[in-house]
């Protein structure tokens, strides 16, 4: 398990710009985990209605899409990344968005 704590800031850049391998993952749970009510604050401030579209630019390991497509019905999601290791890990999640690198 890596310890976020412990790394150095050219790691932690480095990996925030295009995470990868062991560290990139642990990032981007910790990043998902923390930064959903920023989701959720910003998708109900927007008033995103059933059936809308959200694009989405760098959406790390996707672990919120399921979680954000569940506050509207009908919500169609598509998203990029430049780390393909993000988007093996996204393509991994049950209720997979459209992802592509």
């Amino acid at each position: 398990m890596v310890d976020l704590s412990k790394l150095d800031p050219a790691t932690m850049a480095q990996h925030l710009g295009k995470p990868e391998g062991e560290i990139g993952r642990a990032l981007a749970d910790s990043m998902a985990e923390r930064n959903w009510s920023i989701y959720e604050l910003a998708f109900k401030h927007l008033g995103v209605r059933s059936g809308e579209r959200i694009f989405e630019v760098g959406f790390g390991n996707a672990k919120v899409v399921p979680r954000l497509t569940g506050l509207a019905s009908g919500i169609i999601y598509t998203g990029i990344d430049y780390s393909e290791a993000m988007v093996a890990e996204a393509k991994g999640i049950q209720q997979k968005p459209d992802c592509s690198r």
